[in-house]
């Protein structure tokens, strides 16, 4: 009754001032987990909540600075920067321009430049509102901010330089628009998608409500055939005696045996899914400068403290502190112990 219903316990990733600029990872991964001995509570402790999700939110997200600034700030560059040299052209100053002593790459190096720093200014005014309004601490977070406008600066700076090149092919300004257009939606969408098409067909992951099913499965088996599996278990593990019960009813021994046997035979499933999520991570990032894309996100996801491994190491953090609770108890069930005070005073913590 301690190890579930009166100690238990929920732990949870506290988010940072900075959560707010990227969501990152955190409509995926659970940010919480239920510490208890509990069977139905293995479900909270493997998937983060037993309930289903509704796929429609997790498919659409939620809208963050980060979408802003990765899909939404390209298009600004390009509105501001497709024409630069083609309405000169359009116009019929082009000719006086060139007349002049000054020459047409300097020329459209100082208006790329003007604009950069126009745009740029707009962002971080724009952002340091947005810390104001959110109450953020901006001498504590100084280097996660640093960082957020070095990025900001680097992948407007970026977009600004594309721009620039398809300006020197003096085309229209309507076709310089179609190819920038046609850029941004490869390089922000496209590549994307294929290197996640490509990672999930090379290393498939077991998505939640799979890995859910898995364990209740794996429970109703145990339910269905609790004596048989009771009995296999102790035959493979001598070490645990014969049950001899004074202090507690046998559905008590039974439904801890019961955890014990599912985290067992779920671990190399569980084992499994982590390896193969892991190789998908570690494909994007080979490939994540094929696209500016991906590695804004993923910089956007470390400082905003809601990337991947920010997460799997919450996860594991959690794996360590529940399979500490249970052990904690196991031995006591399996010993037939009541619980003494100096058991109670000394129950593990998280930390």
């Amino acid at each position: 009754m301690v190890g579930g219903k009166y100690g238990s316990y929920e732990i949870f990733k506290e988010p940072g001032e900075l959560s707010f600029i990227s969501l990152g990872q955190s409509d995926f991964f659970p940010y919480h987990y239920r510490i208890s001995i509990r069977n139905r509570q293995l479900y909270s402790f493997l998937a983060g909540d037993d309930k289903m999700e509704n796929p429609i939110n997790q498919q659409n997200s939620n809208f963050d600075l980060a979408f802003v600034l990765i899909w939404l700030l390209p298009l600004f560059v390009i509105t501001f920067s497709y024409n630069i040299l083609s309405s000169e052209k359009e116009f019929g100053t082009l000719k006086l321009l060139k007349a002049s002593s000054i020459s047409i790459t300097k020329i459209l190096l100082i208006k790329i430049l003007l604009r950069f720093i126009i745009i740029t200014s707009i962002s971080i005014v724009s952002i340091l509102l947005l810390f104001y309004l959110y109450g953020v601490n901006i001498s504590d977070n100084m280097s996660g901010i640093s960082k957020l406008f070095l990025f900001i600066c680097s992948y407007t700076l970026f977009w600004f330089l594309i721009s620039a090149i398809v300006n020197l092919f003096s085309k229209s300004s309507i076709v310089n628009a179609g190819i920038l257009f046609a850029v941004w939606l490869l390089l922000i969408l496209i590549v994307p998608a294929i290197l996640n098409i490509v990672s999930n067909y090379k290393y498939p992951v077991a998505t939640r409500i799979e890995y859910v099913n898995f364990i209740r499965e794996a429970t109703y088996e145990i339910d269905n055939n609790s004596d048989k599996v009771l009995d296999e278990y102790f035959l493979s593990h001598p070490e645990l005696g014969i049950r001899k019960s004074k202090n507690m009813p046998f559905w008590v021994y039974k439904n801890a045996l019961k955890n014990k046997i599912i985290k067992d035979v779920s671990g190399d499933f569980v084992n499994h899914r982590n390896s193969q999520f892991n190789k998908q991570v570690e494909f994007i990032n080979n490939f994540k400068y094929l696209s500016p894309a991906i590695a804004m996100q993923q910089t956007l996801n470390k400082i905003s403290g809601n990337s991947t491994s920010d997460f799997l190491k919450f996860q594991a953090k959690a794996d360590e502190c529940n399979d500490k609770w249970r052990m904690y108890f196991f031995p006591k069930i399996l010993r037939d112990e009541l619980m003494s005070k100096n058991d109670v005073l000394n129950l593990p913590e998280y930390h």
